[in-house]
């Protein structure tokens, strides 16, 4: 695990639980007034054409918190779809490509504790996509990311802030979940749009 000091990960059954530390981030600001890459990351290796699929869930709190599938080349080079929480306390579906400075994007928010996210890659053209039910999915973003054959992939959580829920004489612990899991190294024919038979979640 990347950032291993940074939180600790655990898996129970299918689902794969991480609890990152306070102050934890991935994001290289455009700024360059606020960079901070030490969020942990579970991670394995890809190689070629792939569609990557998991329902994260977390219980949002600070502002920030977040669940995500990543993309990781190096530190420069990494790309996330993020369920996050928004400024505006918000779940929110949230995405980041980074090319030596992040370039991050609000999109739709949601009223629900968990969310489906996918990653797909077809050569150096990538995809992310989010479902409500893990059927019926709309695109998130569609860019290219020139990082050779051979890449990570996984899940990564954060929190930024310390979380204001915290009860007298506690300590607020965010952790983010990750289960009904799906790997196929294949890519979606249109990558602006995931096929049911490619990321079909088993109930």
């Amino acid at each position: 695990m990347i950032h291993a000091e940074k939180g600790k990960a655990e898996m129970t059954g299918a689902t794969l639980r991480i609890v990152p530390e306070t102050g934890t981030n991935l994001i290289l600001s455009p700024s360059r007034a606020y960079n901070v890459m030490n969020a942990p990351m579970l991670l394995a290796d890809a190689q070629g054409d792939f569609t990557l699929v998991a329902k994260a869930s977390a219980q949002l709190a600070g502002v920030y918190d977040s669940a995500a599938l990543v993309v990781y080349s190096d530190e420069k080079n990494w790309a996330k779809v993020c369920f996050e929480n928004s400024p505006q306390h918000e779940a929110t579906i949230i995405s980041v490509v980074t090319r030596e400075w992040s370039d991050d994007v609000n999109h739709e928010t949601l009223a629900s504790p968990f969310v489906y996210l996918a990653v797909a890659r077809k050569g150096n053209e990538f995809s992310f996509h989010f479902s409500r039910d893990g059927r019926d999915w709309r695109l998130v973003r569609h860019f290219d990311m020139p990082i050779g054959s051979r890449t990570q992939i996984g899940f990564t959580a954060q929190t930024p802030h310390m979380a204001s829920f915290a009860r007298a004489g506690e300590t607020a612990q965010f952790a983010a979940q990750f289960s009904e899991i799906r790997f196929v190294p294949t890519a979606p024919k249109d990558m602006r749009q995931l096929e049911a038979s490619v990321v079909q979640i088993s109930k």
